[in-house]
């Protein structure tokens, strides 16, 4: 009996230390948190949202009937607003979804198509109140067709921004000995930006050395890293347990000194940060995962969009 007793103490002591220290693709890394009225973007796993309260009368005679129809009327409304927060997401710092939809039809049919056979969970119904929740993810379908193809991903041409000397400053032509050697060690890139105010997340975003000159971006890896990955995640926390599964037990860890771009999505940091990021870029692995994280503070993770029907969802009701 003890020998049982003491068997099952290690077992619940084992799975235990397993659920501490062990990663888990249960426990998905949701990161920055962006709330979009009834819509909730996840820009760590790119995952996105909606819920929408379902409420019937379970003693009416005709109860079967009012909840199907409350659950579809629930689930129109719920796909609508998942479409807005859609809509809604920045690509780069000059558009957005949006935008690009209005001027591509088939890239538009496809996103509507993609909405209105997303993920649907039906709600458990406790005294005839539910909860509908549709969703989708900034990845894989969804993200071949809002990425624009006029991107040029895997380009080896760095976009270069028009920046004033007094501004930014020009980036040091030599770096400390030191700094070279370590270069190679890492294994992703964190671009701390929670100190800087109205920075706005983006499918993709550049990061800029404060010579202009790009250092990350699509211009450096495939279209099917982004579409698989995107080009990076978002965080609230530079805590590098919990970006392990993106950047790596060792990442490089680089603070942003401004934002850039009409839309704020752009990101530049120093001479000498910029030279280390350009060193670990060259690593195929690191540009191949996309193993990049920017923190964002988390007091900007909300985005209010009016609950009446746009015009480019109306024809979901």
């Amino acid at each position: 009996m003890m020998g049982t007793i003491r068997s099952m103490r290690y077992i619940i002591f084992t799975l235990l230390l397993c659920a501490i220290f062990c990663p888990s693709d249960g426990f998905a890394f949701r990161g920055y948190v962006q709330k979009i009225d009834q819509a909730v973007i996840s820009w760590g796993d790119g995952q996105i949202s909606a819920q929408r309260d379902v409420q019937v009368d379970p003693d009416s005679f005709d109860a079967a009937y009012r909840s199907a129809r409350a659950l579809r009327d629930a689930a129109v409304r719920a796909r609508r607003n998942l479409l807005d927060a859609i809509l809604s997401v920045r690509i780069d710092s000059s558009t957005t979804v949006a935008a690009f939809l209005h001027d591509n039809d088939a890239a538009d049919a496809r996103v509507r198509h993609f909405v209105q056979n997303s993920r649907l969970t039906r709600p458990d119904f406790v005294d005839g109140k539910g909860v509908v929740t549709v969703s989708a993810a900034l990845r894989g379908k969804l993200a071949e067709a809002i990425l624009p193809t006029t991107i040029p991903f895997e380009s080896g041409i760095a976009p270069r921004l028009s920046l004033g000397v007094d501004s930014l400053g020009a980036m040091n032509s030599a770096e400390p000995t030191d700094v070279l050697a370590a270069a190679g060690t890492y294994t992703g890139l964190v671009v701390d930006a929670s100190a800087l105010v109205g920075a706005v997340p983006a499918l993709s975003p550049v990061v800029y050395g404060r010579d202009g000159e790009a250092v990350y971006g699509a211009f450096i890896v495939s279209r099917a890293s982004a579409v698989e990955h995107g080009i990076v995640a978002y965080s609230t926390s530079a805590d590098r347990v919990v970006l392990r599964e993106r950047v790596g037990k060792r990442p490089l860890v680089v603070q942003a000194l401004g934002v850039s771009g009409n839309g704020k999505s752009d990101f530049i940091i120093s001479g000498s940060d910029a030279f280390l990021v350009r060193t670990l870029m060259k690593d195929e692995f690191v540009r191949k995962r996309c193993a990049v994280v920017v923190v964002l503070s988390p007091s900007q993770s909300e985005l209010s969009v009016s609950d009446e029907p746009t015009e480019a969802t109306k024809e979901m009701m």
